[in-house]
C-alpha cells in the first residue's frame, strides 16, 4: 500500500501552531487514551479570534492554550467558540474556555444534549459493554477496553448555557462566510443566517409531480461542499428498496427559493441514494443503493462511466491515494482507479455484508463488515 501523503507531514509542536491557510492555525493537544492527539484550530477575524473545538479537561492542555494565545493572539480576544461534537477531546476544555474569554460555546442542539446526557449517565458505558457482548466481543477484549476507558466526566467540564447552532446556519468567520448545509427528510435542503435565524434559502430535491413514497425522496447523505458548490443526492430508507432518485449540483449564494435559480446540473440517472459521494480532481464519485458506482464531472455532470456492483450499496465512497474504495451488500470490496477512464484495479470479498465505508489510519485499511472488523496494511 503506497503512504499516505499529508500537506504537513509533523503535528504542531506543543505551545504553537501551523497556518494551514491564512488565517487559519492549527495547534494539536495531548490525549489520556489511545488517540495521540486531537486536532483544534483558532481562526483569526478582523476584531478577534473563533476557536474551533476545545481539547480534553487537563491542566497540561490547558498550560497548551495560554501558551498559544500568548504567542499567536496579537493583543485580540477570543470572541467565539464553536464545538464541532460530544466527544471528549473536543468539547472537554468548554466551560474553561468560556470563563477565560467570557463567552458561550456555539453547538447544536443535539450535541449539547449528547453532552449533558454523557456527563450526568455514566451507566452508558455498562449498556455500551451490554451491546458489544451481544455483538460477539471476547471476555478478553472487554477486560482489555475496561481497563483503557476513560471516564467522560474526567475531562469534560460544561458551561451552564450555549448558543444553539441550526441545520443551515451561516456563520461568517473571518471575512469568509461559513454555511451549515444538511439535507432534510422531506426532500429539500435549506440554509439559515446564524445570527438571525433567517431562511437564505431552500432547495426541492424531487420533481414537482413526485409522489411519496414512491418517486419522492428524502435527503439521508451527506452533502459535498467544494468551491462554493454542495454537492448531493437523494434516497430513502434503504427497507423501501430502490427506485429512482436524483443528484444535484447547488449554488449555496443564491437566496430564496433556489429550486430553479440554484441548479448547476442535475443527474438523473442516479438511483436512490443513502451514500455521499467523494469529491477527487473534479471528479464525483456517487453511489447508489441499487449497486451502481457513477464517476462525474464535477462541472458539469458528465458522466464519464459507472460501475455495477451487483449489490446494494449502503456505504459511501472513498478515495485514497488516487483510488476509490467501495463495499456492498454481498461482502465485495472494490478498488477503482480515480480517473476519468475507468479501471478496475482490485476486488475481493470480506466474508459478509459491509455496510460501512472504508477507513484509513495510521498506514492501515480498516473494513467492517456485519460481524468482523479487518485491519489491512503491511506488517
Amino acid at each position: 500500500m503506497t503512504p499516505i501523503g499529508y500537506p504537513f507531514p509533523e503535528y504542531p509542536a506543543a505551545g504553537t501552531t501551523i497556518e494551514v491557510a491564512p488565517g487559519i492555525h492549527w495547534l494539536s493537544t495531548p490525549l489520556p487514551f489511545r488517540l495521540r492527539a486531537i486536532n483544534l484550530y483558532l481562526l483569526e477575524e478582523p476584531d478577534g479570534w473563533t476557536i474551533v473545538d476545545c481539547g480534553y479537561a487537563r491542566a497540561n492542555v490547558r498550560a497548551q492554550w495560554e501558551e498559544v494565545w500568548a504567542r499567536t493572539l496579537g493583543g485580540k480576544p477570543v470572541t467565539r467558540l464553536i464545538v464541532t461534537h460530544f466527544h471528549p477531546d473536543h468539547v472537554g476544555n468548554a466551560d474553561w474556555i468560556c470563563q477565560r474569554w467570557h463567552l458561550r460555546p456555539w453547538m447544536t442542539q443535539g450535541e449539547w444534549l449528547s453532552a449533558q446526557f454523557a456527563l450526568h449517565n455514566q451507566a452508558d458505558a455498562e449498556a455500551r459493554f451490554l451491546f458489544y457482548r451481544a455483538n460477539g466481543l471476547p471476555a478478553a477484549q472487554e477486560t482489555v477496553l475496561r481497563e483503557g476507558m476513560v471516564p467522560y466526566a474526567s475531562g469534560v467540564q460544561l458551561p451552564l448555557a450555549y448558543n444553539r447552532l441550526f441545520a443551515g446556519d451561516e456563520l461568517s468567520i473571518g471575512g469568509r462566510r461559513w454555511q451549515v448545509v444538511i439535507g432534510q427528510g422531506d426532500g429539500w435542503v435549506r440554509g439559515y443566517d446564524a445570527k438571525t435565524g433567517k431562511r437564505l434559502w431552500w432547495f426541492d430535491m424531487n420533481p414537482k409531480d413526485s409522489v411519496w413514497q414512491k418517486t419522492r425522496n428524502e435527503v439521508i447523505a451527506t452533502p459535498i461542499i467544494k468551491d462554493n458548490i454542495v454537492y448531493i443526492a437523494n434516497g430513502q430508507d434503504p427497507e423501501h428498496g430502490e427506485g429512482p432518485g436524483h443528484l444535484y449540483a447547488i449554488d449555496p449564494t443564491k437566496r430564496g427559493d433556489i429550486t430553479d435559480t440554484g441548479r448547476l446540473w442535475h443527474f438523473d440517472k442516479i438511483r436512490r441514494s443513502v451514500s455521499t459521494g467523494a469529491y477527487y480532481n473534479g471528479l464525483l464519485f456517487y453511489a447508489d443503493f441499487s449497486g451502481f458506482l457513477h464517476c462525474l464531472d464535477a462541472k458539469t455532470g458528465k458522466e464519464y462511466w459507472q460501475h455495477d456492483m451487483l449489490a446494494a450499496v449502503w456505504g459511501s465512497t472513498i478515495v485514497i491515494d488516487g483510488k476509490v474504495y467501495l463495499g456492498d451488500e454481498d461482502g465485495d470490496i472494490v478498488v477503482l482507479a480515480a480517473t476519468k477512464e475507468k479501471k478496475l484495479l482490485f476486488e475481493t470479498n470480506m466474508g459478509s455484508s459491509v455496510y460501512s465505508t472504508v477507513v484509513p489510519a495510521n498506514g492501515s485499511l480498516f473494513i467492517a463488515n456485519r460481524n468482523q472488523l479487518f485491519a489491512i496494511g503491511k506488517k
